[in-house]
């Protein structure tokens, strides 16, 4: 697979919330165009239809955000 956005190796530490309950994260990878995000709770899913409402915590800065 090729990227189209170059990605950056990272271990920078977040929160995530999954419907209002907060989760410890681990940004592993971070693109213009996205981040892949381990230590996510299992179950979230993308075919959902909006069923999981997501916000990443980084920095004091919250961003909706999707599974993909």
């Amino acid at each position: 697979m090729k990227y189209r956005d170059p990605r950056r190796v990272t271990d920078f530490p977040a929160i995530i919330l999954v419907d209002g309950e907060r989760r410890a994260v681990e940004i592993r990878e971070i693109s213009r165009s996205g981040v892949k995000v381990a230590g996510l709770p299992d179950g979230l899913d993308d075919d959902a239809d909006g069923a999981n409402n997501l916000t990443l915590s980084v920095l004091n800065h919250r961003v909706a955000c999707q599974v993909r």
